[in-house]
């Protein structure tokens, strides 16, 4: 995927405009007036014509869309009036981004194929900062309401979300209820009876929506990344209960690294335990020596991961074991989308 184009402004801090994105995926005139777009140069006129209406919430469309630098802008002469006039086009980080909204779309339906009503329930989960926190932090390890609450805000705080962190019981009873619903949430019980929350058997529906948009983050918003192995353990997360292998594999240890950004923090490695044709996450470090060590930037990790294709990842030791796990991760994810 080639960098932002020139004529675009550069992507804001993450602070700020974290979520902003996001709100572009989840609003039909935002993603129409970038698809629109894709085709070359067009002045407002055109794209007036092509969208359909005129009114003040396009013009805070193209005002939105040019200040994330997902729409480029250009001054250029018109041919018909022979005056200055405004040309518009998709960037290559608005490109980007709607290569993420058409995985959306495919999770959002294929969650309405699993229940009825699910797909505007997914909108609606998706326009909130708090329920996109909460999904994150119970998809790490099964964890009590309390546990819950308090890594949620500590996540939220970590990633600069300000109030947003402010999370209160009754705020995350209402967001487990819905990610409940969407089957991405389940409960569970401990040995001592506490109930747990947990991922859901529909929350693997996401995983290609997740490596899309860790890969967007990756080469747009690269300071936007938390400072954890989240990225890459959370994608495996999604799809380990998923993931099948030859049942001679093994027994083994796979260690999986994100090599982080020049000025971010190490991340912590991912270790996982095969055995019987199956993986599982190693918490609390390995019990033996790694049989292969998998290291790779994100940007690398997320186009392997949806491609499929390995071969430009580095295996340390055993290349048959850590080529196997790998493929079986990708082979666990839905289907690709036949996004253009």
């Amino acid at each position: 995927m080639p960098p932002p184009d020139q004529a675009s402004p550069p992507l804001d801090g993450p602070a700020r405009h974290r979520t902003r994105y996001l709100a572009v995926l989840v609003n039909d005139r935002d993603v129409a007036l970038l698809e629109v777009a894709r085709g070359g140069w067009s002045d407002r006129g055109a794209i007036e014509l092509a969208v359909g209406y005129s009114d003040k919430s396009l013009s805070r469309g193209f005002t939105r869309l040019t200040g994330l630098g997902l729409l480029a802008e250009r001054e250029a002469r018109s041919r018909r009036e022979d005056r200055k006039v405004h040309e518009y086009r998709t960037s290559a980080s608005g490109e980007g981004l709607l290569k993420v909204h058409v995985e959306m779309f495919a999770a959002a339906v294929a969650l309405d194929a699993a229940g009825g009503g699910r797909r505007q329930l997914l909108s609606g989960a998706a326009r909130d900062r708090r329920c996109l926190l909460v999904g994150r932090v119970v998809l790490v390890r099964p964890q009590t309401f309390t546990e819950v609450l308090q890594e949620a805000r500590g996540l939220g705080r970590s990633w600069g979300m300000g109030e947003a962190a402010n999370l209160d019981h009754s705020g995350l009873t209402r967001r487990l209820r819905l990610l409940e619903r969407l089957g991405l949430v389940a409960r569970e019980h401990s040995p001592q009876g506490a109930i747990l929350y947990s991922r859901g058997p529909q929350m693997w529906l996401l995983a290609r929506l997740a490596v899309e948009a860790s890969l967007w983050r990756s080469i747009y918003t690269p300071e936007d990344i938390p400072p954890l192995a989240g990225e890459l353990l959370g994608l495996v997360e999604m799809v380990i209960d998923r993931v099948r292998l030859d049942p001679e594999l093994g027994p083994a240890t796979v260690v999986l690294h994100v090599q982080p950004p020049a000025g971010t923090p190490g991340w912590l490695d991912a270790a996982l335990d095969v055995e019987a044709g199956r993986i599982r996450v190693i918490r609390g470090g390995a019990s033996r020596a790694s049989t292969a060590y998998v290291p790779a930037p994100l940007r690398r990790w997320c186009e392997a991961l949806r491609d499929g294709d390995f071969d430009a990842i580095t295996i340390e030791g055993s290349r048959p074991i850590g080529d196997a796990v790998l493929k079986g991760v990708a082979a666990a994810m839905p289907p690709p989308s036949n996004a253009p």
